[in-house]
């Protein structure tokens, strides 16, 4: 009898990039990122492409802030936007 090979799944949790507070205005769901967010929004995709992480599926908030960060990861990672 052949053995099983098993597969580990991961759970990978991402929070968003710096979000602007400046307009205070605004509901925290309409909250975009700042200049800082939106210059560092792929890091953590380049850092998981660079560790050959390939991700099954991928789920996230509707925030705006943090679908900004989400597509950022998303294309750093060639997963389908």
């Amino acid at each position: 009898m052949a053995k099983e090979q098993i597969k580990m799944k991961y759970l990978f949790l991402v929070r968003h990039a710096k979000s602007d507070w400046a307009n205070i205005g605004l509901s925290d769901f309409e909250r975009p990122l700042n200049e800082r967010g939106n210059r560092d929004k792929g890091i953590m995709g380049k850092r998981l492409k660079e560790k050959s992480i390939e991700l099954d599926s991928f789920i996230s908030s509707s925030a705006k802030r943090t679908t900004q960060t989400s597509m950022a990861l998303a294309k750093e990672m060639n997963f389908p936007t």
